[in-house]
């Protein structure tokens, strides 16, 4: 257990007894992407998270625009809420902001923002700002699960713990480029592709939404890289992870660029900021939009040793490099 977990195992520990639950499991405290809450039963229910970034840890001014650094402050929330399947509303935002800062450079964070939600979806409605020694913003986001038309219980959203052996494992876009970025501004190397997926990566709320349409039950999105947020999906549905790397999708320009370290880049890399799912059948999803998915393995009965397992189309097993995404 790294020092994060063991400060959200303490957290949990104190407050989850408080959590107002019933027979129901779409009530979701500490321990997924988002909370979800009802406030009553006639309203749907109501999803909320909250994400930070901080400069010299999330971002580095040398390379990111204020621009950048206000686009990112909200994708990294819309993206927690698309892996529920959720519909991004409102954000409040806290800002510390230096001495230095001019308001010229304040409008330019700030219009990173509106360009987010203008895009993606959600407004702005209120926040914070306090002078820090460097930036850092903090945001908590409130969407909302759509209706659905399968019972009366009928707000559905896609949680850590819904995996189940047999199921498949399913991954939108491609893995890896956010990694490639940074490596290649941090060697001050200014590479359009991937330099622009590093600072205006894409939240997957159309993407969430289909999924959780089509009846997936178990997602979540990869912001800490495949193989750790794999293994949070598995502790939290206990459950072992087979993949076939050769299914990981990998866009053939970071094949060229890092030949030799692909693979390690597309298992370790985070920031990518897709979904990765679990699903029953590949036939639960519409015919138009398997295409735009990759199925990468299958989840069985939990290993004591072994959450994942990597194995390539031959059945040989693998043990590629890997390593954490420095968020903490």
């Amino acid at each position: 257990m790294n020092q994060e977990e063991n400060y959200i195992k303490i957290i949990e520990k104190a407050f989850s007894k408080d959590f107002p639950t019933k027979n129901n499991v779409n009530e979701v405290g500490i321990g997924d992407d988002s909370a979800i809450y009802e406030i009553d039963e006639t309203t749907t229910k109501q999803v909320v998270c909250t994400d930070a970034i901080v400069e010299g840890t999330h971002f580095d001014l040398k390379y990111f625009s204020l621009e950048d650094v206000g686009w990112k402050s909200i994708i990294v929330n819309q993206s927690d809420l698309a892996s529920m399947g959720s519909n991004p509303n409102y954000f409040n935002v806290s800002c510390g902001i230096p001495p230095n800062f001019k308001t010229e450079d304040f409008k330019l964070l700030t219009n990173g923002m509106k360009l987010a939600c203008d895009q993606y979806g959600g407004v702005v409605i209120g926040g914070d700002i306090v002078k820090s020694d460097k930036i850092f913003i903090s945001v908590t986001a409130i969407g909302s699960l759509e209706k659905s038309e399968e019972g009366p219980d009928n707000n559905f959203a896609m949680l850590r713990t819904n995996s189940m052996p047999g199921d498949y494992i399913g991954v939108t876009g491609s893995l890896g480029n956010s990694l490639a970025g940074r490596m290649l501004l941090n060697e001050g190397k200014r590479e359009k592709n991937f330099s622009a997926i590093h600072k205006r990566p894409s939240p997957r709320v159309k993407d969430g939404l289909n999924l959780v349409r089509s009846g997936v039950k178990a997602c979540i999105d990869i912001s800490d890289g495949l193989h750790s947020d794999l293994e949070k999906l598995c502790k939290a549905s206990n459950v072992t992870a087979h993949i076939d790397v050769d299914k990981i999708p990998i866009d053939d320009r970071l094949k060229v660029t890092f030949p030799d370290s692909f693979i390690d880049m597309a298992i370790s890399g985070g920031e990518d900021f897709e979904l990765l799912f679990t699903l029953k059948s590949i036939n639960q999803l519409p015919e138009d939009y398997k295409r735009q998915v990759s199925v990468i393995g299958k989840m069985v009965k939990p290993n004591n040793a072994d959450l994942i397992i990597y194995k390539n189309t031959d059945s040989e097993i693998l043990n590629p490099t890997v390593t954490q995404w420095k968020h903490f």
